[in-house]
């Protein structure tokens, strides 16, 4: 799909990788990015000349819906979605006291609550693509983020499920895309894991990322394993029990401390 005169909906497109592409789509795009803080929509729009922002909170279905009827009435020609929206938080199941984390909200439920939403509308489009963002997390998961990886996961199939579904009703210029990040630097997903910057040998610059991403949309790939999520994703394929656990090792010494 050619990345020119389109109108771009990014959730979550106010910070971190969400913000990343929105910057590198809206030289030749109409870009619309989201957020539940309007104070910080109104701020990232005024850093980026011609970005749209409005607030919705993905988790919210009614707030979604009230999403759709603003863009019918303002940006009909809406052509693409990128689900960008998330949150990643540690999460220890063996201390009772610990608080669960709002990660199968935001990240699954609110994925399918866009998804469900906007996809009609994309159908009705002479050309159009859907990009769920899911995490090179969702093929190996990370021991201390047991949730985010199980909603990234989730996100995976659902992806995969709605792609089937669009090829079996005949929604051939309908693009289902899956994009697995590895870890980015520059973003403030979860800055534990992102302190050690380049050294980490799963991260990612920010710039890379977003080159990578816009080149696979731009080919229509059904599936995009930017940089070490290639890896990941062989890791989850092929390799043994033993072997991905001890991958992962290193997010357990991170954020619960070396036993």
């Amino acid at each position: 799909m050619k990345l020119e005169n389109n109108t771009v909906l990014i959730t979550g497109g106010t910070s971190g990788l969400g913000l990343g592409l929105a910057q590198a789509l809206l030289k030749h795009n109409t870009v619309i990015v989201t957020s539940r803080r309007p104070a910080v929509i109104e701020q990232v729009t005024a850093e980026n000349p011609g970005m749209i922002g409005y607030p919705v909170d993905v988790s919210d279905l009614a707030s979604v819906e009230h999403l759709k009827e603003t863009i019918l009435n303002q940006h009909p020609t809406l052509n693409m979605v990128i689900n960008s929206a998330g949150i990643m938080q540690n999460v220890n199941f063996f201390d009772a006291t610990a608080p669960l984390s709002k990660e199968i909200e935001t990240n699954l439920i609110g994925t399918i609550n866009i998804d469900k939403v906007f996809l009609p509308l994309l159908a009705q489009q002479p050309e159009a693509t859907l990009v769920n963002i899911t995490s090179g997390l969702a093929y190996v998961a990370s021991t201390a983020h047991p949730i985010y990886s199980a909603s990234k996961a989730g996100v995976g199939a659902l992806t995969e499920a709605i792609r089937g579904q669009a090829n079996y009703f005949g929604h051939e210029k309908l693009h289902i895309i899956q994009v697995a990040p590895p870890l980015v630097s520059e973003t403030n997903l979860n800055p534990t894991m992102h302190e050690n910057g380049e050294k980490n040998p799963v991260n990612m610059k920010l710039t890379d990322f977003v080159a990578a991403v816009v080149k696979g949309i731009e080919k229509d790939k059904p599936i995009i394993n930017p940089g070490p999520s290639k890896l990941l994703n062989i890791i989850g394929r092929f390799a043994p029990m033993g072997l991905r656990l001890r991958a992962m090792k290193g997010s357990m010494m991170t954020e619960f401390g070396k036993k």
